[in-house]
């Protein structure tokens, strides 16, 4: 339960992440698709 809930605040951290370049498309920090490797499960998130 608690890995899920670790997993659960990493997307949402991701999720920030994502919503903060859609509204700056002037900050180039993050391209392509961003992988987060988290236990044994990749997590693939497409930004842009």
């Amino acid at each position: 339960m608690k890995k899920l809930f670790l997993v659960f605040i990493s997307l949402i951290i991701v999720a920030g992440f994502a919503l903060n370049q859609g509204c700056n498309p002037s900050n180039d920090d993050l391209e392509g698709p961003v992988i987060i490797i988290y236990g044994d499960n990749p997590v693939t998130i497409p930004l842009g």
